[in-house]
């Protein structure tokens, strides 16, 4: 089995993006990974990961091999980070979000990003929307006190539903007997 050195993982920069070819003495080039726009930051970690955590022929066979999920063959990149890689600006997301610095923490923070937009769209006024999101939430959030809360919320009845006028339904609240 032939290790990746540094002598023979060759970067080549540009401006929007960085190429990592694999270059063995008296043969050609081969193509290793492109990295584009925020993640071409990440071409030197890559490379360095590459080098502690795979083989040549590991490397290439897993580029031939189709990936289950997508059907497409399976990347440089989607390989490093079936073995932990986390590109660095995700890293320094990850840092200052206080999640753990691995896959299962990115896992965690694009869940939380999406809880957050799935509460908001579950307040909404559009009542197909919120019923989707109201879902969404029962089955991964089933024991979260805001997903309990909306729940309740759309088993109330509405103002418009309420017999009398919106003083009349807010006087009845706790607390609000100042209103009455």
């Amino acid at each position: 089995m032939t290790r990746f050195t540094k002598d023979t993982l060759v970067l080549t920069r540009a401006s929007t993006e960085t190429w990592i070819h694999y270059h063995a003495p008296g043969q050609p080039g081969k193509f290793v990974s492109r990295l584009k726009y925020g993640a071409k930051s990440s071409a030197g970690a890559l490379k360095t990961f590459l080098i502690r955590n795979f083989t040549v022929e590991e490397l290439f066979e897993g580029m031939e091999k189709t990936d289950p999920k997508t059907g497409q063959k399976m990347g440089t990149l989607a390989q490093a980070e079936a073995k932990g890689f986390v590109l660095v600006h995700l890293r320094k997301w990850l840092a200052d979000g206080g999640y753990e610095v691995s896959q299962a923490g990115f896992k965690q923070y694009i869940m939380d990003g999406v809880r957050k937009d799935a509460i908001k769209y579950a307040m909404g006024d559009d009542p197909k929307l919120r019923e989707i999101w109201i879902k969404w939430l029962q089955e991964n959030y089933p024991n979260d006190d805001i997903t309990k809360l909306l729940v309740i919320s759309e088993r109330l009845p509405s103002f418009e539903e309420v017999q009398g006028d919106r003083l009349y339904a807010l006087a009845a609240l706790p607390g609000a007997g100042a209103l009455s």
